[in-house]
């Protein structure tokens, strides 16, 4: 990666220099010879060109690739705390729940059962795969959901023990994903999400739901194009082109159905590698 970087930085001062060398040839009165290195080293600059997008374009993937593991492990060290917590306080909801028995205070410990066991299936939720790189992601946004006081929730049917593509890309996309769910549901006035992942006969499937503003159909056609962000400033317009280009990659598909109170994202991805999916639309 390092090479990757000296070679973008040798790429831009190599056409800086070119570009100089070339005005001041023009402007000291030698068109011909200005003429003949332009023929030359256009072929040179155009290779740059492609060298300087190839080399950027590794950047950002080992960029993107440190960063979904940065965030895999802030997700494996809120799910131990979490583990950590619950066991540490089992014996102590035992103990209140009996206590609020004895007194006779049953809806009081009733009430008290109900808040413990949503705090227990929310972490059951998040240990329902096999795949601990995705269990900790679900993990580190559902605590990224909690902080913006946005519902995330998980219906999780697949056991991921055996992907079909490196789970520290499948968490890119969902990783994307996901983060434009909590972002889009963050205006609202009771935001929520929701991840799914399911398998299929031949595929894995997975899909994320936000009640955001509706996606109008003219931004529709482009959200997946590279650089096209509704985020001004707070976006790069890169997510979910990479999305899409690892789905592709993959042989699998991905599409979007927005309607007023729901955005949602689905894709497939075939279990067997090298085996495209057929695209069916969903209703």
């Amino acid at each position: 990666m390092r090479k990757a970087a000296q070679s973008v930085i040798w790429a831009s001062w190599l056409q800086i220099v070119l570009a100089a060398s070339l005005a001041a040839l023009y402007f000291m009165g030698e068109p011909i010879i200005t003429g003949v290195l332009m023929a030359l080293l256009v072929p040179i600059v155009a290779l740059g060109n492609a060298l300087l997008m190839r080399n950027a374009w590794a950047i950002l993937s080992f960029q993107e690739q440190m960063e979904s593991i940065e965030q895999t492990m802030q997700g494996e060290a809120e799910l131990n705390r979490k583990l950590r917590a619950q066991r540490h306080d089992f014996i102590n909801h035992l103990q209140v729940v009996y206590s609020l028995l004895q007194l006779g205070e049953h809806s009081e410990a009733e009430e008290y059962l109900k808040r413990t066991y949503d705090d227990l299936k929310q972490v059951g939720a998040l240990l329902r795969t096999r795949n601990q790189a995705v269990n900790a992601l679900l993990a580190a946004k559902s605590m990224q959901a909690e902080q913006h006081h946005i519902r995330l929730s998980y219906t999780i049917k697949a056991a991921l023990a055996e992907l079909p593509v490196e789970d520290w890309q499948l968490c890119r996309v969902l990783g994307n994903l996901i983060d434009n769910a909590l972002d889009a549901a963050g205006g609202q006035d009771e935001p929520c999400a929701e991840v799914s992942l399911w398998e299929e006969l031949n595929s894995l499937c997975f899909a994320v739901s936000n009640n955001g503003p509706v996606i109008p159909a003219e931004i529709m056609e482009r959200i997946f194009e590279p650089g096209f962000t509704t985020k001004g400033d707070r976006g790069t317009g890169m997510g979910l082109y990479i999305v899409r280009s690892l789905m592709e990659q993959w042989g699998g598909h991905i599409e979007a159905v927005s309607r007023p109170g729901m955005t949602k994202f689905i894709g497939r991805i075939p279990i067997v590698s090298g085996q495209a999916i057929q695209y069916k639309p969903s209703e």
